[in-house]
């Protein structure tokens, strides 16, 4: 427990350097993070992803298309283990989802917003979550590139993934 309390930390940091980043307007389309921590048996996802690569736009939803593309966003970024596939020796299974979407202006700057999701699951065998497949980008092409940042007992590791390479492997055993 107290391994996981420190892991949840590590990520909470994570979230403040993204967001840290965010605020120095350095908003980059097709440009998203990505981190996961685990924990003995718990593991916890978190994604971070400008509005424009999900929805195609950044402003508020005004149109009935728009409120419907949202809503079909939020509906596919909920469904964590389909977006982000991992071994089925793992024995993962899905706890919870919390999709958020957070708006900002900066001064002299366009609007800008971004999804943030957290993910919440419980691996029976996480020694054998050795691999992540991104299906992430076939549900949203907008997106090109994640920064992915993977923590365990075993340490971390830090990778991008792409269209053109949508999986990480080779993570060291939990």
């Amino acid at each position: 427990m107290r391994q996981f309390i420190l892991s949840l930390v590590l990520l909470a940091s994570f979230a403040l350097a993204v967001e840290a980043h965010r605020q120095e307007g350095k908003h980059v389309h097709g440009l998203g993070h990505f981190s996961m921590v685990v924990e003995g048996h718990e593991a916890l996802m978190e994604l971070r992803v400008p509005g424009m690569d999900i929805v195609g736009f950044e402003h508020t939803a005004s149109t009935k298309e728009q409120k419907e593309a949202l809503q079909v966003a939020r509906q596919k970024l909920s469904q964590g283990l389909s977006l982000f596939v991992l071994p089925k020796a793992a024995g993962c299974r899905f706890n919870s989802a919390k999709v958020e979407l957070d708006a900002h202006e900066h001064e002299g700057e366009p609007f800008h917003s971004a999804f943030h999701v957290t993910y919440k699951l419980q691996c029976k065998m996480p020694e054998r979550l050795d691999r992540i497949d991104f299906a992430f980008f076939k549900s949203f092409p907008g997106s090109h590139v994640l920064e992915v940042e993977f923590l365990s007992a075993k340490g971390p590791v830090a990778r991008k993934v792409s269209h053109e390479n949508p999986f990480l492997d080779g993570l060291a055993p939990v």
